[in-house]
């Protein structure tokens, strides 16, 4: 299956960006089946600089008599110009994903996440509106590395394979890909029952390729 991956906006709640965003990359290195289909996550910063208010040790001679002193430390607090990294938008999280239902409701569910920013897509029940070229740019994201950028699953199986249904009511059976349908993760197959090809249906997780020796 393939899909082309787009950078979608999570709401979060509020200090929750940086627990999310881990979560998001837990995914990313630990699940193969999610790998290529949640890419990237990010989260806009800036830097600005800021008055911050620090404490410094000052140390002071204090005559204790006619030319002898002794050293005083003294604590104050002063206020210095800082680099301070910045959230751009606070609540906020992005996600570069290929958006199926599997994707969505798996990104969905991360705790802290409250959902994705956009419209409601009527069909499945899902919103996310992924962003412009615009918007990434303003994001500080480079679109160039976006460009052309498609996403392959390796299922082991493509258009015209046999392959083995292993759950659902078509179970045990062998069959013929006609159809691979990526945002639904469906598959459409000619199964072997009854002496002849019977045309079904299953999900992409109810088959596996048929593995020549």
């Amino acid at each position: 299956m393939s899909g082309t991956p787009e950078w979608y906006v999570l709401h979060t709640y509020s200090g929750y960006e940086n627990s999310v965003a881990s979560t998001v990359n837990q995914y990313i290195a630990n699940r193969e089946d999610l790998r290529n289909l949640i890419c990237k996550v990010h989260i806009p910063t800036e830097t600005v600089i800021e008055p911050v208010k620090v404490k410094k040790k000052v140390v002071r001679q204090e005559e204790m008599k006619p030319g002898k002193f002794i050293e005083m430390t003294d604590t104050v607090e002063v206020t210095e110009n800082r680099q301070v990294e910045r959230k751009l938008l606070p609540g906020y999280v992005l996600v570069k994903m290929v958006l199926t239902d599997k994707t969505w409701h798996i990104i969905r569910n991360i705790r802290g996440v409250t959902g994705f920013v956009g419209a409601d897509l009527q069909e499945t029940g899902m919103n996310g509106v992924p962003l412009n070229e615009s918007e990434l740019t303003a994001l500080g994201i480079d679109i160039t590395e976006d460009e052309n950028e498609t996403v392959n699953v390796n299922l082991g199986f493509a258009e015209g394979d046999k392959v083995r249904v292993i759950s659902g009511p078509y179970s045990g059976n062998t069959a013929v890909v006609d159809e691979i349908d990526a945002e639904r993760e469906m598959v459409y197959l000619s199964v072997f029952m009854f002496g002849r090809e019977i045309p079904a249906e299953a999900e992409l997780s109810q088959v596996e390729p048929i593995r020549e020796d």
